[in-house]
Formats: structure tokens, C-alpha cells, sequence
């Protein structure tokens, strides 16, 4: 959750798998304070969200490199982190 004012507030749920305890997918959820009704909705899956093949540390590191050389994919990065807040980019 977040104090800030142009930010979504949101948690992130970890899925791992049982028998090696190592993160599958990363799911983002988001509150959208201005709706009338506002409640949790689901916003993106990390590994499709910035095409990764998986949760390894090499492809964290292979995103890395992309965001260095792709601005769209980088701005992406910045509001994803920040749940859309203008704050960041």
C-alpha cells in the first residue's frame, strides 16, 4: 500500500512452487480509490507483463538489459513500479 496520491495502492501475491519453494509468477493487484465501489481487481502477471520466461535471476538480468535499450519497455517498468502513478515518469 502506498501514501501517495497519484498511485494506485496495491499488493503483489508470490506463487511458488511446493516442492522447491522458487517463485513461478508474480500477480499484481490494484485498488482504484476513485471507483464508487472500489475493491481489488487483478492487474498484470509479472512473467507476461515484460515477457519473461520465467522468474530466473538471469532472466531478471536479461530484463535489465532490455530496459537499458528499450524506453517503451523501460516506461512500462516505471509505471508498473509505481501502479500507474505519474509521480515516477
Amino acid at each position: 500500500m502506498t501514501t501517495y496520491v497519484d498511485s494506485y495502492p496495491s499488493f503483489r501475491r508470490f506463487i511458488v512452487d511446493v516442492e522447491t519453494m522458487l517463485p513461478i509468477e508474480i500477480e499484481t493487484y490494484r485498488l482504484d480509490v476513485e471507483d464508487s465501489n472500489p475493491e481489488f481487481v487483478f492487474d498484470h502477471e509479472l512473467k507476461s507483463h515484460f515477457g519473461l520466461s520465467d522468474l530466473s535471476p538471469k532472466s531478471f538480468d536479461e530484463l535489465s538489459d532490455r530496459l537499458l535499450v528499450d524506453g517503451e519497455l523501460a516506461l512500462k517498468f516505471l509505471k508498473t513500479k509505481s501502479q500507474q502513478g505519474s509521480q515516477f515518469y
